[in-house]
């Protein structure tokens, strides 16, 4: 029997051995999820603004062209939920937290992540927040979050983007825009089509929104009691973006932005047909590049100087 459970681990030790040496590996790709949660744990008892969203405002805020120090960890399809659980998770350990900027955009408050996302793990791993309850395994091994998807990284890695310090991408200008060499005519033939490709821009959910805006006052509350600033931001979206809108989807978001506008140390920044931001500052219809995200980050800098 001995002999036995030699041979078996034996035979087991090099899968082992692989096994740990692609979960190091993967833990330690450069990414900009990644850079972005090692600047946080490392800046917590330093930062004054912490910004939470998803794609647009991951897009749109560089903290290197912020003055006052700051962490950017928004991420694409990081919605309310997950924004609310970091939140709380580490509101007790910022202690000198001056603002809070969220999201207050057409998809914000009816857009529910999906119940298998594969990147909830990547929060227990990253952050150490348990949005949601998900396997042990996948708690302790990136990899196994979803194989299909890091087998891919793995036979064919990315090609390497310019990530600063602090997780954002500054080379991003590839994307349909540039695609189209900016020329307005050319985007807006098929911007009907493209705009509708993406699902959540028709998706409608009542039960999301209440439960979505609810989220959002906890946070507003707590900030108010920790005098703490809330700016939401209302991002710049190109013009054909807007054209497609369901009317009352965009209005249930509106009525919230008017409700909470006067409210105790709440701002609302609203950028979303501001017409400084030209066809060039944008990646797609929807997000900023990186040139576009300078301005807005110079923007939302100077404003956080001369509060109401």
């Amino acid at each position: 029997m001995r002999s036995f459970l030699t041979k078996f681990f034996i035979f087991l030790l090099p899968l082992l051995l692989l096994f740990i040496g692609v979960e190091y590996y993967l833990r330690n790709l450069e990414s900009s999820f990644q850079r972005k949660a090692v600047h946080f744990q490392k800046s917590k008892d330093s930062l004054e603004v912490l910004i939470l969203g998803a794609s647009h405002l991951q897009m749109a805020i560089n903290p290197k062209y912020m003055s006052r120090p700051t962490a950017n960890i928004a991420f694409g399809a990081q919605d309310v939920f997950i924004n609310h659980a970091l939140f709380f998770r580490y509101a007790e350990e910022l202690p000198r937290l001056k603002w809070i900027i969220l999201e207050a955009d057409y998809d914000t408050f009816e857009y529910h992540t999906e119940p298998d996302y594969f990147r909830y793990s990547w929060y227990s791993i990253f952050y150490d927040t348990e949005v949601k309850s998900i396997p042990l395994f996948q708690k302790a091994s990136l990899y196994a979050s979803s194989p299909e998807f890091f087998n891919a990284v793995l036979r064919k890695p990315k090609k390497q983007q310019k990530i600063n310090a602090y997780g954002f991408v500054e080379d991003a200008f590839s994307g349909v825009f540039e695609s189209f060499n900016y020329n307005e005519s050319e985007i807006a033939k098929d911007a009907r089509s493209r705009i509708h490709e993406v699902y959540i821009y028709d998706q409608t959910s009542l039960p999301n929104f209440a439960i979505n805006t609810k989220r959002y006052r906890e946070i507003i509350t707590y900030c108010q009691n920790n005098k703490i600033n809330v700016l939401l931001i209302k991002s710049p979206v190109h013009s054909t973006y807007p054209k497609y809108y369901v009317p009352e989807k965009d209005k249930r978001r509106n009525k919230f932005i008017d409700d909470i506008r006067q409210q105790k140390n709440v701002y609302i920044l609203d950028l979303e047909h501001i017409s400084e931001f030209g066809v060039r500052d944008f990646r797609d219809d929807d997000h900023l590049n990186p040139r576009g995200a300078e301005k807005l980050t110079q923007v939302v800098d100077s404003l956080l100087h001369f509060p109401r």
